[in-house]
């Protein structure tokens, strides 16, 4: 009986860690793809600091706002050069 129990505990245990490592790979995949997309966004800003043409700022808004909520970014550090202050 005590076997039985320690081969359940231990194939839960197993299985936790399983479905720990999935969601690990998946949040490093989230954070590569908000980098490449950052990256992107700052590869496509004019050098008068928009984005798109400077007649429609909602185009900026967006860069600005997608670029910000980067769960990475620190807002208590100095914003990075191309955010501006």
């Amino acid at each position: 009986m005590k076997s039985l129990i320690t081969a359940a505990i231990l194939s839960l245990s197993i299985l936790h860690a399983q479905q720990n490592q999935g969601h690990l790979s998946i949040k490093l995949e989230m954070q590569e793809t908000i980098k490449k997309g950052n990256a992107y966004l700052r590869s496509k800003q004019h050098k008068d600091g928009y984005w798109g043409e400077p007649s429609l700022p909602a185009f900026t808004a967006y860069a600005l706002r997608a670029q910000l909520s980067d769960p990475s970014l620190d807002l208590k550090k100095p914003l990075p050069a191309n955010l501006g202050e």
